[in-house]
This record gives C-alpha cells, sequence and structure tokens, in this order.
C-alpha cells in the first residue's frame, strides 16, 4: 500500500515534479497537461491525482516545498523569528538557490512566479520581517518597507541574472559581490 511517506511514493512525486519544471522551461504552465506529465513519468493518471489536484496544485507544492527549504535558513528555530541577515546566512541562502536552480531559474523568469512569490513576500512582511525589524530599530515603518522593496528586488534581480548565464560566479562570489552593494 502507497502511504504518505513510503519511498516509492516520493519517487514517483519527485519525478512528476522534475517533469513539471522541464517542461516549464519550453512552454508556459497553462498549456501544460495532466496527460504530457503521466505520459513522461510513466504514470497512470490516477496516480498524479492521487498526489495533486492539478498542474497548479503541483506547482504550488514545489513552490511551497522551495519556501520551506528558504524558511529553514531564515528563521530561527526556537524562537520562531527571522535571523539578522549576515554574510554567512546569504551566502547559504545563494548556495541553496543555487542547488535548487532549476525550480529558481524559472520561477524567476515566469510572471506567475512573480506573483507568489509577491503573495508570500506580503504575508511574510506583515506577519514576521517588519515586527521583527521594527523591534531592532526606530526607523519609520515606510522607510522599512521601501528599504526591504529595494532590497528584494535587486536580490531578485541579481539572482535571476545569475541563474539565466548559468551561475557564472560561485555562490561564494556571488555573496561578496551582494555584500558590497548592501551593508551585512
Amino acid at each position: 500500500m502507497n502511504t504518505k511517506d513510503n519511498l516509492r511514493t516520493l519517487k514517483t512525486q519527485d519525478k512528476i515534479k522534475i517533469i513539471l519544471l522541464d517542461k516549464l522551461c519550453g512552454k508556459p504552465i497553462n498549456q501544460i497537461t495532466v496527460k504530457e506529465i503521466c505520459r513522461e513519468a510513466k504514470i497512470n493518471r490516477t496516480t498524479f491525482y492521487t498526489h495533486y489536484d492539478n498542474i497548479y496544485d503541483l506547482m504550488q507544492n514545489i513552490n511551497v516545498e522551495m519556501q520551506q527549504g528558504i524558511r529553514k535558513l531564515a528563521v530561527d528555530p526556537n524562537s520562531g523569528i527571522f535571523r539578522p541577515l549576515t554574510e554567512k546566512g546569504l551566502e547559504q541562502l545563494i548556495i541553496y538557490i543555487h542547488e535548487q536552480a532549476h525550480f529558481y531559474r524559472i520561477l524567476l523568469n515566469d510572471f506567475n512566479g512573480l506573483n507568489i512569490i509577491d503573495r508570500e513576500l506580503a504575508a511574510q512582511w506583515e506577519n514576521e520581517i517588519e515586527p521583527a525589524m521594527r523591534k531592532k530599530t526606530d526607523t519609520i515603518k515606510n522607510e522599512l518597507r521601501y528599504r526591504f522593496e529595494y532590497f528584494n528586488w535587486g536580490f531578485r534581480g541579481i539572482i535571476r541574472k545569475w541563474l539565466n548565464t548559468n551561475c557564472p560566479e560561485s555562490p561564494e562570489e556571488l555573496t561578496q559581490l551582494i555584500k558590497n552593494f548592501v551593508q551585512l
């Protein structure tokens, strides 16, 4: 019997995710069908629907998985509060993005992917980042927001360029470049 965490189930889910990401390199998500994914994965449609409701549910699942990886790097597990951004933390984040380059290349080049990032960041800003930053500084709320937006979009642009040019710098070199732009 297939249970949620058995090896066969996890391998099937991974195969489905990889196929979707590969397909997204060539066409938009709304042109990808469950039938295509099942054919390439050599699985029945019922197997796909056992794990996911549709293609968008699959993409959301991948996105949640990636965001959980980033969250593990960014949030202190004991307090649940965002860690201050340090050079080491930035380097760990860039290494993680490098390890997941296929996903992040697609996400950062897709308008819908940017919308996903924006929605998640807006929620994180309101619930976690801004309150944590407010405790550490007396900077006015709007200035904090603008600083965050400036760093957020600049960081996305640098990462997008880096991924689209096949990561010519190592994660360590990219960390140093970014460090030169901001105070860490």
